[in-house]
């Protein structure tokens, strides 16, 4: 807008914007930066939730899915106690087992080994050495890891007994607990 002014004894040509111009595109501005604070802070939660739920997945979900797997090949179980299990498996049917360890330490790390064994079940090779998560708080809180069943259903505490195992797990991701289980029925195991 041109605005003529009058000043010391003459006219004055001036460009500019107005005072309600400004005030108008400040508000625009304002708009325009209260919505991106908003699509940012919704983009930011977005972002937490699904690195916790990685979180959970690493912590959690992909231990399950290894012990339930290697559970499920288990021919028999030579020990367990709330917080571990040793069970052997023949992946490969040689008449030679693989020994497993899996348990959760005092210092809330879920680690497996895994051992190559000769014809007496003496482990020779350790072949796997994993930890899977270093924030389990199942001995801190006594959540039993390992609790085993018979056929019937019961709970049983000799490995000779054990048909069906159930793996809970609980681990703390960023100040947030997070839990999960599975039953597995021992499908391999050797009958006595």
């Amino acid at each position: 807008m041109i605005e003529m002014r009058f000043c010391h004894g003459h006219i004055s040509e001036e460009t500019g914007f107005s005072l309600g111009e400004l005030l108008v595109v400040l508000a625009l501005i304002g708009v325009i930066l209260a919505a991106t604070f908003n699509i940012l802070t919704v983009v930011n939660r977005s972002r937490d939730a699904i690195e916790r739920e990685s979180q959970f997945a690493v912590e959690i979900g992909g231990p399950l899915l290894n012990m339930e797997r290697m559970l499920m090949q288990a021919i028999e179980i030579k020990s367990f106690s709330p917080y571990s299990i040793v069970f052997v498996t023949d992946s490969d049917n040689n008449n030679l087992v693989e020994w497993h360890e899996i348990g959760i330490g005092v210092d809330g790390h879920l680690t497996q080994k895994a051992w190559l064994t000769d014809a007496g079940q003496n482990k020779t090779t350790q072949v796997l050495n994993a930890t899977w998560s270093k924030s389990c708080t199942n001995r801190t809180k006594s959540i039993r890891f390992i609790t085993a069943y018979d056929l019937q259903g019961n709970v049983v505490e000799t490995p000779a007994q054990a048909r069906a195992v159930l793996i809970d797990i609980e681990v703390v991701v960023d100040g947030h607990p997070y839990r999960d289980s599975r039953r597995l029925e021992l499908r391999n195991y050797r009958r006595r």
